[in-house]
């Protein structure tokens, strides 16, 4: 969008443009030690700067609240399961870049951005990838890239990532468990761990937390 990143909690917004993928999660309530994140939209030169809090831009007659997009932790919080979404800026468009990857925040800077370090600490999260076993008829669902690998050796047909899931347990969130029936090698995803009988199903672990 205007020659630079747009980010949002909101996938309509994104209309014909296209997604690089999730940059994070944030939350959708206030835990007791998070923040709001406000988007702000500079009337001059129309580019976005995502802030925690209003105090960074609130008064200036430039940019314009264009509302909170969710809740997120300041740095140094260190929460389990965050990561620091760190901000660059390109001096020359005033475009702002985010990313909670420390080697590209790094590249960046070596290309010539502005190190304005850690904007938040928010939730990364991990995609999920679909696998088909046409012959057998049914799907497979993966978050780890090795067993990605092995199920393509075993003839799976890969259908692209069917949504993310968070890597840590937090508040009102739930572990998602995968059981293999032994029989059929039939899989069941699972919220609850004592859904089924270990008898007939293999307990294969966490596949994410949602």
């Amino acid at each position: 969008v205007n020659d630079g990143h747009f980010y949002t909690t909101n996938k309509s917004e994104l209309g014909s443009n296209g997604s690089e993928g999730v940059t994070c999660f944030l939350l959708n309530y206030q835990h007791p030690d998070s923040e709001p994140v406000y988007r702000w939209c500079n009337s001059k030169h129309g580019k976005h700067m995502y802030t925690l809090g209003t105090e960074e831009l609130g008064g200036l007659a430039d940019w314009v609240n264009e509302g909170m997009i969710g809740y997120a932790f300041p740095p140094g919080s260190d929460k389990e399961g965050t990561v620091p979404v760190y901000r660059r800026l390109n001096a020359n468009n005033h475009n702002h870049f985010y990313t909670a990857f420390a080697d590209e925040a790094e590249a960046c800077v070596r290309d010539g951005l502005v190190d304005e370090g850690v904007a938040f600490e928010a939730f990364f999260g991990v995609p999920i990838y679909r696998f088909c076993f046409p012959e057998q008829n049914k799907h497979f669902y993966t978050s780890s890239l090795q067993e990605m690998e092995a199920v393509r050796e075993n003839g799976a047909s890969y259908e692209g990532v069917t949504g993310y899931g968070l890597t840590h347990h937090f508040k009102d969130v739930h572990a998602v468990h995968r059981f293999c029936k032994k029989q059929y090698m039939k899989h069941l995803y699972s919220i609850s761990r004592n859904e089924v009988g270990e008898d007939d199903w293999n307990y294969e672990g966490i596949v994410c937390y949602l």
